[in-house]
């Protein structure tokens, strides 16, 4: 048995508290690095996942299939890989691989 879906003014007032809470979240980001190069390139995410109950406990192999397929495609871009210290990524000779593969 569904729940019946929300009135739309509590769904207003749901999207009003999330909306605030992503805003407080972004207001307390610190501010951008310095940019480096010439502004051409592709950034992704990887990572450990810090949400309880998502099932991969990693994003980096996506992220690593996402460079990968680029590369496939012929894209030379920079790509500029951001992560939270995934040991996937932090062991030794890992970056020298990840440099050697383009």
């Amino acid at each position: 048995v569904q729940a019946p879906a929300p009135a739309e003014g509590s769904l207003r007032l749901k999207v009003a508290e999330e909306r605030a809470k992503w805003r407080s979240v972004v207001d307390g980001l610190p501010a951008s690095r310095p940019r480096k190069g010439r502004g051409r390139g592709v950034l992704t995410v990887g990572g450990l996942s810090h949400k309880p109950g998502v099932s991969s406990n990693s994003y980096t192999v996506n992220a690593l299939l996402a460079i990968a397929q680029l590369r496939r495609t012929g894209c030379r871009l920079a790509v500029e890989l951001w992560h939270d210290g995934d040991p996937a990524l932090t062991a030794p000779g890992v970056r020298r691989e990840l440099r050697e593969a383009g």
